[in-house]
């Protein structure tokens, strides 16, 4: 399954997980649910949220919580 950002282009990408070649769009490769709460998959999800206005209250759940991001 692929997760899939809009603007991944413009995401810090220390970890190198990120692909994709055009211009916008970059995508992680899941392998399963666990994925979801390694720490480099949350960084991009917290990255990406903040960029796209999400405020600090909203951004709780991964790694650990019920929710998933």
């Amino acid at each position: 399954m692929n997760l899939g950002f809009n603007k991944g282009a413009t995401l810090p990408d220390p970890a190198g997980l990120l692909k994709g070649t055009g211009t916008s769009v970059r995508h992680v490769t899941l392998k399963s649910l666990d994925d979801l709460k390694r720490p480099e998959i949350c960084a991009y999800l917290r990255t990406a949220r903040a960029s796209a206005g999400e405020n600090e209250a909203s951004r709780r759940g991964c790694g650990g919580s019920s929710r998933l991001w």
